[in-house]
């Protein structure tokens, strides 16, 4: 089987995917909303819940390209493991 590197093609997906959560939950601690206004901490909120089921996504799309990588390197072959050493003994010339 022909290592495609569709595992770490996941993998990079799932990190540039957690970027977002990782900045909203970021901005979130170090500019908390004020809480006298309730409309910015009820949208302030709702970032941070959708931040979080994005977060939650990434984190299995990030354990199937583990896998993938896995399986992958399980079942690459290299062409120079199947060939024979040896050299071959040539018939004399009749």
């Amino acid at each position: 089987m022909k290592a495609y590197g569709i595992g770490l093609i996941i993998l990079l997906a799932a990190y540039a995917i957690s970027l977002y959560p990782t900045f909203i939950n970021y901005n979130f601690v170090m500019n908390p909303p004020n809480p006298q206004n309730q409309n910015e901490y009820r949208a302030r909120y709702e970032e941070l819940k959708s931040a979080t089921l994005i977060g939650l996504v990434t984190a299995f799309i990030a354990i199937l390209g583990i896998l993938v990588l896995l399986i992958e390197f399980r079942k690459h072959e290299h062409s120079h493991e199947h060939e024979v050493s040896v050299q071959r003994i040539t018939p004399p010339p009749a």
